[in-house]
């Protein structure tokens, strides 16, 4: 349930995109992401199990290690076949389904008007959101469809984010500034993740009851986190340049590519930070630990 809120590979390109185009001077950005992630996991986590549904003593698990030997080549064929097929045959259709909606919406208009990918601000897809816009207008990005609709188009692939708002950004004005653009990063990791991902949690939960109600905790906490940075960063930062409006295109994007823009230094050294950081708080919990039990030992002793 908590570990769709760590970035995976698809939702790094969204994340990369904006902090290319709207963060080039702030490093910080996408690593922040991660860190994000794993917060919210952590204090997810306590929360729910404070929580009557989750509440109770953990259940033992008992592992036995077999004795590790060099893996034969017919073992590790077999293990890539039936991984493989595995997800062909249930994450594969499942993406290809969402696919293929959100191709046929993209395409046609409400009157079933074929229409292509030139005139997508007619499709079905620019209707819904269009319909969609005002609920996300707290977070900041529901001025246009585009907004709305790579949220939308996102639970199919995170990765059909970008092109969403690319192929939105030539019928129309794609705007983000840098307090909505980290308000729309922010609900992209946090919200429900691609459909692939949730048919395999209705698989490990084996329950449709609690995938809903996985898929519903992971986006009303997105939305609520989101509508709070949107609303709390547009009131700090109100008249600054990061609540100015900007407009995503295939211009800027391409300039950003070109130049030394994502600060690829600073980010390694912020990248180099958490590390380090991670590995100094797990060693004084482990020696808090040790202490705690040898001084145990130690009353027990007495």
């Amino acid at each position: 349930m908590l570990t769709p809120f760590i970035p995976c590979g698809a939702k790094v390109p969204v994340i990369a995109m904006f902090s290319a185009m709207l963060f080039s001077r702030q490093a910080w950005v996408g690593p922040s992401m991660y860190l994000i992630g794993i917060g919210v996991v952590i204090i997810s986590g306590v929360c729910l199990k404070r929580t009557k549904a989750f509440r109770g003593d953990p259940a033992p698990f008992v592992m036995e290690l077999p004795e590790y030997k060099a893996p034969r080549a017919k073992g590790v064929l077999i293990h890539m076949w039936e991984k493989g097929r595995s997800f062909i045959i249930k994450a594969g259709t499942i993406i290809f389904v969402a696919c293929a909606a959100i191709w046929f919406l993209q395409s046609f208009t409400p009157g079933m008007e074929y229409i292509g990918t030139g005139a997508i601000d007619q499709s079905i897809l620019a209707h819904i959101g269009n319909g969609l816009r005002y609920v996300f207008l707290p977070l900041g990005f529901g001025d246009s469809w585009a907004g709305p609709v790579a949220a939308l188009t996102g639970l199919a692939a995170k990765e059909i984010v970008v092109a969403t708002l690319t192929m939105a950004g030539e019928a129309t004005a794609v705007l983000f500034s840098q307090v909505t653009a980290f308000s729309f990063m922010l609900f992209t990791l946090l919200s429900a993740p691609c459909f692939a991902a949730i048919g395999a949690m209705r698989r490990e939960f084996g329950s449709t009851k609690w995938t809903w109600f996985a898929v519903l905790y992971q986006t009303g906490l997105a939305y609520v986190l989101a509508m709070l940075v949107n609303l709390i960063g547009g009131a700090i930062f109100a008249g600054t340049a990061a609540t100015e409006m900007q407009t995503l295109d295939s211009g800027l994007l391409e300039a950003a590519s070109e130049s030394d823009i994502v600060a690829g230094g600073d980010v390694s050294l912020w990248f180099l930070g958490i590390l380090l950081a991670a590995v100094v708080v797990g060693i004084v919990i482990v020696s808090a630990r040790n202490r705690k039990k040898y001084s145990r030992i130690g009353r027990t002793g007495a």
